[in-house]
């Protein structure tokens, strides 16, 4: 039987059990992986990270409250409260679990889509813990990603007519939020289903899927794509469809920022990410945009990731 490389626990905080996946590199830094969604779990395919980071760093995989196993482990989610500011305090209260657990003054941060909002914001409440924060697929404005997102769609659809029909039928840009209800607009659906099928943004493919249901820490009660997840996220999409960097936080950071973009992500958007990362100050800085990737770098180019981030391993000094 094969000897496990990782061991799981569920740290106790804000009453809640948090599910931490760790894959610990002697003598690395460490670095606490914040997923995407919300609600988008990524402790599972943890092990696909390992295998291609390894040897960069002690690699911590939280699932967030209303997600994954962390979901799983704690009853009905109705029952306590899933808000930004309420998973900014966890991830608070694990940073400083991680510090005592591998004895560091200071750890790595990397946000992956939506973790990338909680990244941003916790680098700036919290430099003193960070020894770089490194944005994923970084998010600046969701409103700006969906136009971009749109305006390429309309550009893609002028040469098929039936796509330019559904388009146009439109009558200008969807709405880029569902309503007060929770329920999405067709105009929104069929834009999406537009953006999936030009490979503008992430959708599953069978290596995604295969990684997943083998991965050994997979089990069937915590797969995160939890049909309620949008009503148990709600407060997090309603933070998110509202983000705003560049209008809300300052431009100065106290750590370094390193960002890994895809220059296909209509996702998050590479070209607003760059126009931002000009204008912040920090001790220093990095920003890769990988070719021929899109909202899913990780998969789409595992080995320019890979390098990006040995790139960013050898700027750290703890």
């Amino acid at each position: 039987m094969r000897k496990k490389d990782f061991f799981e626990e569920h740290f106790e905080s804000g009453g809640l059990k948090h599910y931490l996946l760790h894959y610990e590199e002697p003598g690395a830094p460490v670095l606490l992986v914040v997923h995407g969604g919300p609600g988008s779990a990524m402790s599972t395919l943890g092990h696909v990270m390992h295998k291609q980071w390894k040897g960069l760093f002690t690699l911590v995989f939280w699932d967030q409250r209303g997600s994954g196993k962390t979901l799983a482990a704690n009853g009905d989610p109705m029952a306590y409260p899933i808000t930004a500011e309420v998973l900014l305090e966890d991830m608070h209260a694990i940073t400083e679990h991680i510090k005592e657990r591998y004895n560091k003054k200071k750890i790595a941060v990397m946000g992956i889509s939506w973790g990338s909002v909680l990244g941003t914001v916790y680098a700036h409440q919290h430099p003193e813990n960070l020894l770089v924060y490194i944005g994923m697929v970084q998010i600046t404005c969701w409103k700006e990603n969906w136009t971009k997102g749109y305006e390429k769609v309309v550009e893609l659809a002028k040469n098929d007519p039936k796509e330019l029909a559904i388009v146009n039928s439109w009558g200008g840009e969807p709405p880029y939020k569902p309503d007060e209800d929770g329920k999405t607009p067709k105009q929104m659906d069929e834009l999406g289903k537009l953006k999936l099928k030009h490979k503008l943004v992430m959708g599953l493919t069978f290596k995604l899927t295969w990684d997943y249901f083998t991965s050994p820490t997979f089990r069937f009660n915590d797969m995160p794509f939890n049909k309620d997840s949008n009503k148990i996220n709600k407060h997090l999409l309603e933070f998110l469809f509202e983000f705003d960097v560049q209008r809300d936080y300052p431009l100065e950071y106290k750590v370094p920022v390193s960002y890994i973009l895809g220059e296909r992500d209509y996702q998050c958007v590479y070209t607003l990410a760059e126009e931002y990362f000009k204008k912040i100050k920090a001790p220093w800085k990095t920003i890769k945009v990988i070719p021929d990737a899109s909202h899913n770098a990780i998969y789409d180019q595992p080995k320019a990731v890979a390098l990006a981030l040995s790139e960013i391993r050898a700027g750290i000094k703890e």
